[in-house]
């Protein structure tokens, strides 16, 4: 019998604010990548149309009682939709709005930006219960749009059944064609009496007619943020996903002719969650209708592919490697013009840095880990754009593209505003009543609810106590989109930034002048009927005809082939939060006349085709009017890499130690680093084999390769009696001269105190034929390392060791010490003081490499780390020179995680490439405004306290919010007691002068991973293509991989470990840039070349197999080994 467990994850209890958004990457960081942003489309205004001339004179007004009000009902402020289509067919958009509790509207399009309000005429008031969602169909095929109306409400209510207005055709009012509507939910089985927010139309299973999702959602709202579990005999757990009834369930009609069947069970699509938003997509684009479904509180999203079948199965952790927690509203589209479908959800992140320490955060370590344990994934509170690329594979990056924060948003309208042939993205945000402002809460409400309760008697109007939760319209943001996945915000220039309490919004073509208006709902404002007044650009609309009554063109796809360029578009008008857009099928063409190529999928499949088709047209085009067309196979060539089947059963395992517990303000974990990996021969077979590292209480391993080409964990009884230390950095070298590989290796993994043996760095002598033993003559040299490099510094024959550390445990950012061995005939001595000084103390090393830059014919060493520049050093046969600045890297100083050096360009000296962590996070650094690291022991009790800070508007603030913060030094709570306070000061304002005295401050000029050139002995940065900055670089490796005599670049790294207000940076999947005849480098696509590196990558290398072949070597963080050939 399995037991049922309720966890409680209360946002009172355990909410910390651990950071802020500040300013974004138009402010920082793109000012500082490698290439501009390239677009030159044209400026987009928008007018809001006067009620004056449109006619509409909708206002949805929230009155609040003890019944409803948003204390009793949570979903009170969530907001209403708008629906669009011609619903009169005199070829016209019209649209329909809800309202919460008073009549609908519907508006007659009479051109002009004038509307005619029919709604009693139509019949379609619908003026009891609370409203939601609303959408256009034709749902019983008769070639008229019908009105599917959302009801929700409190679970007493008994206004919740949902209307389906179906249209039964025109009667004439002073000669205006209005329709006239009578509702038959009940007759076609749609007469649901859940509470309900959004219902989209589909056809999931290829019959020809419309089946319904409908979108509903639960109503025990104090359970939001309880996790259900279910523990089996064995004490193992698991989610629940299954309602407790069937009202709480999102639900799944199939259309069978005169009446909708429910098949919520068969097809597998029952749950159990607070969904706000769905998108029907073919997100596999194996041509069925799959379904997208956006959930707020913890339930994860629901990535619902179509099965053939009439079942769907969820694929949301096959898919993502994280989502949004309060996911809001929803698109699946293409976004980059690459063919493969996108994800844009919203979330509530506020861009703000002031405002975002005043209102209250989710994203604190201990809520999102039971999260992550118990099967609701990684679940981060931002907006996120998933980009598709391939390979059943997205990555976020929203952070990359600029639109992660928009303050409490509900509604992505994602459609190419500006006609340049690229969407943009609208997004509408607000929310009535500040709830969850924390001076509210913790000073307001809770003082109120301990000495009253919210009662008619305490509180005779309701009014008497909403009057103390604070109230702030916020504006609605508009995203241009760059060609260069980032966007520009033109909110301002577009005429968008009227404050507002936003919800539902959808795009159309109101005044068919070729480029798309916009309808927005608000609370408490007037209806948005927004113009579009571009002017310039060319356009084209397609509008598919059915070739038969009661036969859907839902699902049609689009594919234009323009100038170089492709666009694609499904036919799909359900998308947002709680609305529908106008069904067209809309292309942006920029300044082209003439469109190439136009190929259109029916939804059967059945492709057609048109050729040189003129623009500033709608095009309604019917089943036969393009030729029939079939695409070309695709091409049998094999791909440059081929991944290997399981070649080791071999796992990199990590301890469970969370940094942040001991030290509460790390800006990250150090106690992930590993593993390391190293190739050599050890057992004199000319076999390349493998040192892999391993984590704390997991012994480290020699994988021998066999004449298979597999590997083999060979026994090494010395790893095993060393499993307590951390590997983190490894050389394999012939140390003491006896013609076979030695094993150097340095220890790390910061949970033991600092100077504790598990940081003893190792040397462990081979027997010649792979069996190893530890030198018990090596020196006791114990820091928490982070590189190790082996090189004969002194050119003595003897391979010596440079040893750097990586941190200070429980000490950061205290620098940890270095090390220079010098090994005499397999003796090794420290001689860092005489020979290396400023290595003792250089930094918070993560890697050094060695290379001859300045053509004498002498190595000399690069390392990088965190805080400091890449640092140059030249031995002049006494001691090593720092000549950093001699090469123009003085002011270089970032979060490196490693560094290659090779001759890049063939021009005979090496050149540079060193790993960052790229700008796809909320950090922000540049050489004007670094990030900075000041730290001290403010508090007086012994410890380092390191306060990470930004730069706005030229004064420096700290990430932590003041819950955080006050943790770690709770002697400001008495200056700071409320969070306004705290969230508007600087540095300087949290600390007088006099402490600040003696600090040490670190800085960050840059988190982009960069190429440098050797240009005669002087460093100058070459760009590289931006897909290199979407996520942390920890591996690079320089090889001709495609064999054409230049040498290309391979990357590689992730990282989940940061504090959860960043969040993962984990969108890296294997980074390839192929040089070309100019010297430039060319981005390649996974999907085309074959190397896929999704995981907590840590080191690249290559290896040569058995059969002469070149293969790649990818260590995972917490993974396995992964083995790639390269075929050329």
């Amino acid at each position: 019998m399995n037991r049922t467990i309720h966890v409680l994850l209360s946002v009172a209890v355990i909410l910390i604010v651990t950071g802020t958004t500040a300013c974004r990457k138009g402010e920082e960081q793109t000012a500082q990548t490698a290439q501009e942003n390239v677009n030159a489309g044209p400026q987009v205004r928008f007018t809001l149309m006067p009620k004056e001339q449109t006619g509409v004179l909708f206002t949805n007004s929230l009155k609040e009682d003890y019944i409803y009000n948003i204390l009793s009902y949570w979903s009170l402020y969530n907001g209403n939709g708008v629906a669009i289509g011609d619903v009169n067919n005199d070829t016209w958009p019209d649209f329909y709005v809800t309202s919460s509790f008073g009549p609908n509207r519907l508006y007659i399009n009479l051109g002009n930006f004038q509307f005619l309000d029919a709604t009693r005429m139509a019949g379609v008031p619908a003026p009891e219960g609370y409203k939601s969602g609303v959408s256009m169909a034709d749902v019983n095929g008769d070639g008229l749009l019908d009105i599917y109306v959302c009801r929700t409400g409190r679970a007493e209510d008994k206004n919740k059944t949902n209307h389906l207005f179906i249209n039964k055709g025109n009667q004439s009012y002073k000669g205006i064609p209005i329709p006239v509507f009578e509702d038959k939910a009940v007759e076609m089985g749609l007469d649901d009496n859940s509470t309900s927010n959004y219902a989209c139309f589909f056809d999931m299973d290829k019959d020809g007619d419309l089946d319904l999702f409908l979108l509903n959602h639960r109503i025990d709202f104090p359970d939001a943020a309880k996790i259900r579990l279910s523990q089996a005999p064995d004490g193992s757990r698991k989610r629940i996903t299954t309602p407790r009834n069937s009202y709480e369930s999102n639900r799944l009609y199939r259309n069978d002719g005169s009446r909708f069947t429910d098949v919520t069970g068969k097809a597998g699509v029952a749950s159990s969650a607070f969904g706000l938003s769905v998108t029907p997509a073919d997100i596999n684009q194996d041509g069925w209708t799959d379904l997208y479904v956006a959930n707020d509180f913890i339930e994860p999203d629901f990535i619902y592919i179509n099965n053939h079948d009439g079942t769907f199965t969820d694929h949301y952790h096959e898919y993502l490697k994280h989502s949004s927690l309060s996911s809001m509203g929803s698109d699946v589209t293409d976004i980059n013009n690459d063919g493969l479908k996108d994800f844009i959800i919203v979330d509530m992140k506020v861009n703000d840095h002031i405002r975002y320490k005043q209102i209250a955060t989710t994203m604190q370590y201990d809520r999102y880990s039971i999260l992550v344990q118990n099967g609701y994934g990684r679940q981060d509170a931002r907006n996120m754009l998933q980009l598709g690329v391939g390979n059943s594979s997205w990555i976020d990056i929203g952070q990359y593209a600029g639109i992660a924060a928009t303050d409490w948003s509900w509604n992505p309208v994602v459609c190419d505003l500006n006609n340049d042939g690229w969407k943009d993205i609208y997004i509408t945000n607000g929310y009535r009543r500040d709830i969850t402002d924390q001076d509210y809460t913790n000073f307001v409400r809770d003082s109120i609810l301990k000495t009253k309760t919210i009662t008619p008697k305490e509180f005779p109007d309701i009014y008497d106590y909403l009057k103390f939760i604070p109230e702030k319209r916020i504006s609605n943001f508009l995203y241009i989109n760059n060609h260069n996945l980032t966007f520009s915000d033109q909110t301002q220039a577009a005429g968008l930034s009227l404050p507002s309490y936003s919800n539902g919004a959808a795009y159309v073509d109101l005044d068919k002048d070729g480029d798309l208006d916009m309808i927005v709902q608000n609370f408490e404002d007037p209806l948005y009927i927004y113009r579009n007044d571009i002017t310039g650009t060319n356009w084209l609309q397609i509008i598919p005809i059915p070739d038969q009554p009661n036969h859907t063109v839902l699902g049609t796809q689009v594919e234009i082939r323009n100038a170089g360029m492709r666009q694609y578009l499904e036919h799909n008008p359900y998308k947002g939060f709680l609305s529908s857009s106008e069904p067209l099928i809309h292309f942006g063409l920029g300044t082209s006349t003439m469109i190439d190529t136009i190929i259109l999928s029916w939804p059967d499949g059945q492709k057609e085709i048109m050729t040189q088709v003129k623009t500033n047209q709608r095009l309604k085009w019917k089943r036969g009017d393009g030729k029939s067309y079939t695409p070309d196979k695709p091409r049998g060539n094999k791909p440059l890499f081929e991944k290997m089947p399981e070649t080791s059963k071999w796992i990199h395992r990590e301890n469970e130690f969370v940094d942040f517990k001991r030290e509460k303000l790390l800006p990250y974990m150090l106690s992930a680093e590993g593993p390391c990996i190293s190739i050599g021969d050890v057992n004199g077979d000319h076999l390349d084999d493998i040192f892999a590292g391993n984590g704390t209480g997991y012994p480290a391993a020699i994988l021998l390769q066999n004449d298979k080409g597999t590997f083999s964990d060979i026994p090494e009884h010395a790893f095993a009696l060393d499993a307590a230390f951390e590997s983190c950095g490894s050389a394999l070298e012939d140390f003491d001269h006896d013609g076979d590989l030695d094993l150097a290796v340095i220890s790390g993994g910061n949970e033991y105190p600092d100077q504790a043996p598990e940081y003893m760095t190792r040397l462990y002598l081979n027997d010649g034929k792979g069996q190893f033993e530890r030198a018990s003559d090596f020196p006791d040299i114990r820091t928490n390392g982070g590189a190790v490099l082996a090189l004969d510094f002194d050119s003595d024959g003897d391979k010596d060791l440079v040893i750097g550390g990586r941190c200070t445990p429980n000490g950061f950012p205290k620098v940890p010490r270095s090390f220079l061995l010098k090994n005499d005939q397999g003796k090794f001595s420290d001689v860092t003081h005489d020979v290396f000084p400023e290595l003792e103390y250089l930094g918070m090393i993560t890697d050094i490499q060695d290379a001859d830059l300045s053509g004498d014919g002498k190595p000399e060493l690069v390392i990088v780390g965190e805080w400091i520049p890449i640092s140059v050093f030249s031995f002049d046969g006494h001691s090593f020179k720092n000549v950093t600045s001699s090469y123009g890297l003085d002011k270089s100083s970032g979060w490196w995680k490693c560094v290659t050096l090779d001759d890049i360009d063939g021009d005979g000296d090496a050149d540079l490439i060193a790993g960052n962590i790229g700008l796809n996070h909320r950090l922000l650094a540049s050489e004007q405004h670094p990030a900075t690291l000041v730290s001290k022991d403010f508090d007086g009790n012994g410890s380092l306290d390191p306060i990470f800070c930004y730069y706005h508007d030229d004064k420096l603030y700290p990430y932590a919010g003041r819950d955080l913060m006050i943790s770690q030094l709770p002697m400001l709570k008495k200056r700071f007691l409320k969070y306004s306070a705290y969230a508007s000061a600087s540095i300087n304002d949290l600390f007088p002068k006099s402490s600040l005295e003696g600090s040490t401050y670190l800085y960050a000029n840059t988190f982009e991973t960069r190429m440098y050139k050797n240009e005669g002995g002087k460093f100058t940065p070459s760009p590289l293509p931006y897909q290199v900055q979407l996520s942390p670089m920890y591996a690079i490796i320089v090889h001709d991989f495609n064999g054409d005599g230049r040498k290309d670049i391979l990357m590689a790294g992730n990282y989940s470990y940061a504090e959860t207000e960043t969040g993962e940076m984990d969108a890296g999947i294997g980074t390839l840039l192929l040089q070309q005849s100019n010297g430039t480098f060319a981005y390649a696509l996974n999907r085309e070349h074959g190397f896929w590196a999704s995981g907590e990558v840590r080191d690249l290398k290559l290896l040569q197999t058995q059969r002469g072949q070149t293969a790649v070597i990818t260590a995972n963080n917490r993974g396995p080994l992964n083995v790639h050939l390269i075929n050329h």
